[in-house]
């Protein structure tokens, strides 16, 4: 266990991860994105409610049935830290497609997560607690928003149970220019049943 990440399956990891943040730091998601009270948030909100294809990792209806209402649509990755500050797999651009059909799909402003997942540390302490934001390299386009996250794991615990977060804004989001598809995304959000829960997972 100590020698490999927690989130490292492939088939998973970016599911897994996206759920444990919005169910655990949901204080991290408001502060990043200035939610409160009444605001909506669906995980893996599947596109083909509003008539696209795949699904958003994270879905935000902001200030809902209001004339300020905001969508914000996220698109996450994960990144692992390895011993010596070096990063496994990087893969710069990988991101880019994804982003960008948000923004064409008509969202009024769109973000980029990524996330450093650090190797586990023997104790509470971590040895790396800063050092994947020091190296982390990735870049956006200007328009959209980009927030770095590092997960600091402690051996023997899954990350939803133990350790720490911290997170870098590299940029805000700027409003995007209006889409045709903006107002079935609108229809999306209202077709949910929120009253349980703001936080829905779409694909449960």
């Amino acid at each position: 266990m100590l020698n490999m990440h927690y989130y490292e399956d492939p088939q998973s990891r970016e599911k897994k991860l996206t759920r444990d943040f919005v169910d655990i730091h949901q204080s991290t998601l408001c502060q990043v994105l200035g939610l409160s009270q009444g605001d909506k948030v669906v995980v893996e909100l599947q596109k083909s409610k509003y008539g696209a294809s795949g699904d958003v990792d994270i879905a935000v209806w902001k200030n809902p049935n209001s004339e300020n209402q905001k969508l914000i649509g996220i698109e996450i990755k994960s990144l692992f830290l390895e011993h010596g500050g070096k990063f496994k797999s990087e893969k710069l651009l990988k991101h880019n497609k994804q982003v960008k059909a948000l923004e064409k799909e008509g969202w009024d402003y769109v973000y980029f997560f990524d996330f450093i997942v650090t190797m586990p540390a023997n104790n509470w302490f971590h040895p790396q607690t800063f050092e994947g934001h020091d190296n982390y390299r990735k870049t956006v386009e200007s328009k959209y928003g980009h927030v770095v996250f590092q997960i600091n794991a402690v051996a023997g615990k899954l990350e939803s149970m133990a350790g720490s977060i911290s997170h870098h804004v590299i940029q805000e989001a700027k409003a995007l220019e209006a889409k045709n598809g903006r107002l079935k995304i609108v229809e999306a959000f209202k077709n949910f049943d929120f009253s349980f829960s703001s936080v829905i997972v779409d694909s449960i």
